[in-house]
């Protein structure tokens, strides 16, 4: 499925998988945290810890699964060789990924089984995942080339 992608491309869908894994715990931890804090207090309404937990679960799989077909879209534009069908596929292929994440936040909105927030919020982790590896790439680059940045005088 995924033969027309590059090695970068690749290592792209793994660390933004990964960092949705790793952002979703967080977040699930911070519900944990919220329950035990405001515990006596109605804050934030009644947080059950299984709705949060399998919202969080579906949303992120949900993220996960659109990742990975913004990946196999741009892949397959890369080998089309018309380029007017190869905009026209990933056209489609956007709103389709649209489609498919308001049809998640309807679903987790409207179905009282899933915690809203914890199942819509994994939605925008991929993307954060793949700016916070951007982020420390770029400080690990700097730190073993002897660089300050991008504010060094020459």
């Amino acid at each position: 499925m995924f033969k027309n992608l590059d090695a970068d491309s690749k290592k792209m869908l793994r660390r933004g998988t990964v960092g949705t894994v790793i952002l979703t715990a967080i977040m699930v931890a911070i519900f944990v945290a919220l329950k035990f804090i405001f515990i006596k207090v109605d804050f934030f309404g009644k947080i059950d810890l299984f709705e949060v937990g399998l919202g969080a679960l579906c949303g992120a799989l949900v993220a996960i699964l659109v990742f990975f077909y913004l990946a196999y879209s741009i892949g397959e534009r890369t080998v089309t060789e018309d380029p007017e069908l190869a905009a026209a596929k990933y056209n489609l292929s956007k709103k389709i990924r649209l489609g498919i994440q308001v049809g998640w936040m309807i679903v987790a909105i409207l179905v009282p089984v899933f915690n809203a927030i914890a199942a819509i919020f994994p939605l925008f982790f991929p993307k954060r995942a793949l700016i916070i590896c951007g982020i420390m790439d770029n400080r690990r680059e700097n730190k073993n080339t002897g660089t300050g940045g991008e504010h060094d005088q020459q």
